[in-house]
């Protein structure tokens, strides 16, 4: 075969790719159909066990220990008020994460990341109570153990592998074996029963590697789409961390919840109330980020939730560990507790406030700043061609078209071929050109193939979106809308 029928086998080849590109995270057939009926037997299998896990917790809740009646007594509730306001924080708790899981699952059920995605949040929502059940029931026990294996497993994999479903950086998917390996081992064992401060140790070690992923593919792997979906989910993980450290926070240092009288108990309920209501907010933010993530301005709301959230919390712990101290050195130097501690403390505060506020903010805008679109070089270069900024000349454009989309795209080689007495012809390379094309894009003006430029492979693993290829083909299509107008005002001046 020779050169020129080598270059238009290529062509063509790239061409067929284009038109019949991969399916991403597609299911289809057989997968499909054993996808949703896995899917609906665990959940509804997890929904029963939940349920029947909703009497022993509420038996346990209208039997508290005598610290709590008699905080109970003085606040006129009764043990079967208590009992129902849990109970129904509880419910609210598994339905918030029910229904988008549900949701997910009508709307995207054909697309396994969203599917995995939906049974995570299915997972999460129904598990936290079920203890309650086989403390009754010790012979559910694996079964309980099994399905919250299920949904810890799956938030850390969720963290590796959203958006696109690939495990991004590639080392997070041997983190992923070792992470189900250790989950199944230990689960049965129920080490935070027996090692709070281990259990805690070795789960904040995991769940910061899957942080890490996300800031990672954020920073460095994801495209425009997949950066305004990590906005999301970095929004629902941060508000529902700081929720939960605010909400624990005071207990950590006063041990509230522990305090007898009216105080313990109106603690105990608001923490439960904060909890839920801050976790929920995860389901919330991924619903979002799978099915409507341009329906607010995301960028606004993450930005000031990831200054003015760490920040409260922030503040909060140093006006409780300020205070502590102070008073600890007033009553060992004076031998009585003082107002002074509360003055200092606020000073402490005010001092400290704006430069904590400035790190935070500059901390926000050099990770999470929206990067540059990768077609804008395109547009720019569109809008100088119908500016008739230069001549027209058909190869001189679509060399400066492949250099400006493998800038953009920051692709690692490119290659422009022109169409010229019925063959392909390769006019123009950019970078490391192997023949190898993941997207081609045609230079076409009314069924009319002026050019090709075909695209390689993208730097640190990155692919393109079929919002890239739209968008590089709009860019296109103008350039050669431009290229014919002014061809036809050329032909009408001779």
């Amino acid at each position: 075969m020779g050169g020129a029928e080598r270059i238009s086998a290529a062509v063509e080849s790239a061409i067929d790719r284009e038109a019949h590109g991969g399916t991403g995270t597609r299911l289809q057939g057989r997968w499909l159909a054993v996808a949703r009926l896995a899917w609906i037997v665990i959940t509804l299998f997890a929904l029963a066990l939940f349920f029947a896990s909703v009497p022993p917790r509420y038996n346990e809740f209208s039997h508290p220990d005598a610290p709590v009646l008699v905080g109970l007594a003085r606040l006129g509730l009764s043990t079967i008020s208590y009992a129902t306001i849990h109970i129904v924080l509880w419910v609210a708790y598994m339905l918030g994460f029910l229904v988008v899981a549900l949701v997910i699952f009508r709307r995207k059920s054909n697309d396994w990341m969203a599917l995995f995605v939906s049974f995570m949040l299915a997972m999460m929502g129904t598990t936290d109570i079920m203890d309650a059940l086989v403390n009754v029931h010790p012979q559910w026990g694996v079964a309980v153990d099994f399905l919250s294996a299920l949904a810890l497993i799956g938030l850390l994999l969720f963290l590796y592998v959203f958006p696109d479903g690939r495990f991004v950086p590639r080392w997070t998917g041997a983190l992923a074996v070792v992470w189900t390996i250790y989950v199944f081992v230990t689960t049965p064992y129920a080490p935070e029963r027996w090692s709070p401060l281990l259990w805690a140790l070795s789960s904040l070690f995991w769940f910061s590697t899957g942080v890490f992923a996300q800031v990672y593919r954020y920073r460095r792997a994801a495209n425009l789409t997949q950066r305004q979906q990590t906005k999301w989910v970095v929004f629902g993980l941060t508000a529902a961390f700081f929720g939960f450290f605010g909400s624990t926070l005071p207990d950590a240092f006063f041990s509230l919840r522990h305090q007898p009288g009216p105080a313990g108990v109106l603690f105990g309920m608001g923490w439960t109330f904060i909890f839920v209501v801050s976790i929920l907010l995860l389901p919330l933010s991924i619903g979002f980020s799978i099915l409507r993530y341009r329906l607010w301005d995301i960028d606004l709301i993450i930005n000031r939730t990831l200054v003015y959230v760490p920040l409260t919390a922030t503040l909060a712990g140093l006006y409780s560990a300020s205070i502590t101290l102070l008073q600890q050195v007033f009553i060992a130097l004076t031998g009585n507790r003082s107002d002074a501690a509360v003055v200092l403390t606020t000073l402490i505060l005010v001092s400290v406030f704006t430069p904590i506020r400035t790190t935070l903010q500059d901390n926000v805008d050099r990770h999470f700043k929206e990067l540059a679109d990768p077609v804008k070089p395109l547009r720019v270069f569109a809008e100088q061609v119908r500016s008739r900024i230069f001549l027209i000349d058909v190869e001189q454009i679509i060399h400066r078209l492949l250099d400006a989309a493998v800038e953009g795209f920051d692709a690692v080689g490119g290659a422009a071929y022109l169409r010229q007495r019925g063959e392909w012809q390769l006019v123009h390379t950019r970078g490391e050109w192997r023949g190898e094309a993941q997207v081609s894009v045609p230079l076409e003006s009314d069924g009319v193939w002026l050019g090709l430029i075909s695209l390689g492979e993208r730097r640190y693993d990155v692919e393109y979106a079929l919002r890239d290829r739209e968008a590089l083909r709009q860019v296109l299509d103008q350039i050669a809308q431009a290229i014919k107008r002014q061809q036809e005002v050329h032909i009408d001046t001779q």
